[in-house]
């Protein structure tokens, strides 16, 4: 999944209850955060250095 494709499912979820979608957008951002370490081999890597904002989409 692409850096892009990852954004469109946050944004889509950012438009839901946020008590319904919380776990799951935790969930995901843990897999993407796993991933982007693992291809940029830093662990500490954020999502948001994919330019997402979790905040930003939750308003």
């Amino acid at each position: 999944m692409s850096i892009d494709e990852a954004n469109k499912i946050f944004k889509a979820l950012g438009n839901l209850p946020f008590v319904e979608v919380y776990e799951l957008i935790g969930k995901l951002n843990e897999q993407a955060n796993s991933q982007l370490s693992k291809k940029r081999g830093n662990s500490e890597t954020m999502i948001s250095d994919a330019s997402f904002d979790i905040d930003q989409l939750l308003k």
